[in-house]
């Protein structure tokens, strides 16, 4: 999600320089109320290419925010709340932020920094005695800033495959402790949804209040967001609320499709919540971003200090392409200024958050459809169409994008010239010391592995030898790979599985017993 954005912004700040915006007051377009002739035109443009987006993918619904200064100057609902429905989406239509909940997180902490109850720079350990990385070194030096900026040096997602095999938060946090690092510790980037509970953690042992009271109080009322809320049970009894839809890639296009009441990942990013649960609006969201913009005052109160807002939206950690880890944001070179951003998925909606300080201006965009990385071609275009860059039809690229992805998932039948051994060799009790246990047993001519606390079953089908293609249940076809090592005696020892929400990861689970 965020490598698509990292690789559009190459293109934009290769583009021309900015050109004055202008300030001559004209009658406003409908739903834009400023005195900004280029930003009128702008606008109006924009909601074409967001219309003809919506009609080119299926979007069901999509709502856009944008501030200029510290004034709310357009906001609009396109589309429906739900495939198939009637009911408009509305810049007050409630959808999930997904990982657009971490810089709520990072400004609890900030918080705390304000009140002096610590530092960005105090060992987390000294907090929370219990908190361990597989390094030692690491745990002892592991830091408040290290805990928000992904910079542990982990690998990317780690962690994740434990919320979808039904682990809860709590452990997947002391799971870290077993994951071995894959960069020196603050070199490189590895994007977590684990640390940020540990952030939450902190702010909840300094508080003495839960995350989710925290945000309430500290957030949502002095911001006046009236309409945002915390958890699956929020969500689901909204009145206004935007429904989730899954989408399946296709060689000759793409599938939106309504996700099911019943979907058994629905708590899936509430279990992570502090990095990934917040429920909110376009409406709401402006108000985040005028206090992000205005140096953390709101209607005269100062929520978080200039200080901490500054320090939240520094750069750590390069993430590559110009872009760097902040606090709960991402900061991405642009010309003429930087970009202040964050994006977010929940499997059935999506979402982008971003700013440019240096102007004032801000974009929230909502999507009921799990569109990865949409929004932020959407946020990058009008930004470059604000500031005068040459016109490119990032959507046009990202479609391209989603085909040559349908293309390389569209993996050919197993071959059935290197059959597997007979698949009681595979059978067993096997164990991860991350991942927990996994029982492997022979089922109609293929392998089923049980996982994880909701015991799910995922199917193994026989592909080469002794690699099997694995699919994720009710998770529309997704599907991982996993390869048994054999020992002298011709009987599985171990087996190695490509994670499915740990892209790039592997994880190794050892034959347990006889």
């Amino acid at each position: 999600m965020k490598r698509l954005f990292l690789a559009v912004l190459i293109l934009a700040i290769s583009q021309c320089s900015a050109s004055d915006p202008g300030t001559t007051p004209i009658a406003a377009v409908e739903g834009v109320h400023l005195k900004n002739e280029k930003l009128s035109e702008v606008i109006s443009d924009f909601e074409s290419y967001i219309e003809k987006t919506m009609a080119d993918l299926s979007i069901p619904g999509m709502a856009v925010a944008i501030v200029k200064g510290d004034e709310l100057v357009y906001s609009r609902g396109f589309g429906v709340r739900a495939l198939n429905g009637t009911e408009p989406v509305t810049p007050d239509t409630v959808f999930q932020l997904g990982s657009a909940s971490k810089a709520f997180t990072a400004a609890l902490v900030a918080q705390q920094v304000d009140a002096g109850r610590l530092n960005w720079n105090d060992r987390l350990i000294d907090y929370l005695p219990d908190f361990r990385l597989y390094d030692p070194w690491a745990t002892r030096e592991f830091t408040v800033t290290d805990a928000l900026s992904h910079r542990s040096g982990l690998p990317a997602n780690a962690g994740n495959f434990l919320i979808t095999l039904g682990y809860d938060g709590d452990y997947a946090m002391r799971a870290l402790r077993n994951i071995q690092p894959v960069y020196s510790f603050r070199s490189a980037s590895g994007y977590s949804n684990i640390f940020p509970l540990w952030a939450a953690r902190l702010v909840e042992s300094l508080a003495g209040k839960s995350w989710e009271e925290n945000v309430e109080t500290n957030i949502f009322e002095p911001l006046g967001m009236n309409n945002s809320s915390l958890g699956l049970d929020a969500y689901q009894s909204a009145k206004n609320v935007a429904a989730g839809h899954w989408v399946i890639r296709a060689i000759n296009g793409s599938r939106v499709v309504a996700l099911p009441e019943n979907w058994s990942y629905r708590s899936w990013v509430y279990t992570v919540g502090p990095a990934g649960g917040i429920n909110s609006n376009a409406a709401d969201m402006a108000k985040w971003i005028r206090m992000q913009m205005n140096n953390g005052s709101f209607d005269g109160r100062q929520i978080i200090s200039k200080k901490s807002i500054d320090a939240m939206h520094s750069p750590y950690v390069s993430d590559g392409a110009g872009s760097y880890e902040g606090l709960g944001w991402i900061y991405s070179e642009y010309s003429p200024y930087p970009i202040i951003w964050h994006d977010g998925g929940t499997f059935g909606q999506t979402s982008m958050v971003a700013f440019v300080p240096g102007e004032r201006l801000g974009i929230v965009i909502l999507v009921n459809a799990f569109y990865l990385g949409l929004p932020d071609v959407l946020a990058i275009r009008f930004i470059d169409q604000y500031f005068g860059k040459p016109e490119v039809d990032y959507v046009a690229r990202y479609i391209e994008n989603m085909k040559a992805m349908a293309e390389a998932a569209n993996v050919s039948s197993s071959d059935q010239d290197y059959p597997p051994l007979p698949l009681e060799h595979y059978e067993g009790n096997y164990s991860s010391d991350v991942y927990g246990q996994a029982q492997i047993i022979a089922r109609n001519g293929s392998l089923t592995a049980i996982m994880g606390p909701r015991k799910l079953e995922l199917a193994m089908e026989p592909w080469i030898r002794d690699t099997f293609k694995i699919t994720l249940p009710d998770f529309f076809g997704t599907f991982s790979f996993a390869t048994f090592q054999i020992d002298p005696e011709g009987k599985a020892e171990s087996f190695t599985m490509y994670l499915f929400m740990e892209p790039g990861n592997v994880a190794t689970f050892e034959r347990a017993g006889s």
